[in-house]
């Protein structure tokens, strides 16, 4: 995809997301929660061609897997809670879905961190 379309689909998703947020009368906003299930899997998807297109574990690949599972993470976390609101129609307090939200972290910070090593971004303090 060029990066055009990808921008495009991603104002798309906003524009969408926020329609049907400001005309949901309902107050229980399935739609839009259901709409913002795709951020994350549109995101987990393109990093899985973006992964496979790199071709294997090399470096940069193995960043962007480690980005693509910290996503995936995410998304599994955001489907168990879409799950537990608007299924079995209960108020979540601490569930398993924190479990998923919280286990992506590592993920993201690991292929940070790779990215921030293989770009040799120096950080410097003006004074």
């Amino acid at each position: 995809m060029k990066k055009l379309d990808v921008l495009f689909f991603g104002i798309l998703l906003s524009l969408t997301y926020g329609y049907t947020l400001i005309t949901d009368s309902s107050s229980t906003y399935f739609v839009s929660d259901a709409i913002y299930l795709l951020a994350p899997l549109v995101a987990a998807v393109l990093g899985v061609i973006a992964f496979v297109s790199f071709g294997g574990l090399a470096k940069r690949s193995l960043s962007l897997l480690l980005i693509t599972i910290g996503l995936f993470s995410y998304l599994i976390g955001e489907s168990v809670w879409f799950y537990i609101v608007h299924i079995l129609q209960l108020e979540p307090g601490v569930s398993i879905a924190d479990g998923f939200f919280l286990a992506a972290y590592p993920f993201f910070l690991a292929g940070i961190l790779i990215e921030y090593q293989l770009n040799e971004i120096r950080l410097t303090f003006v004074q």
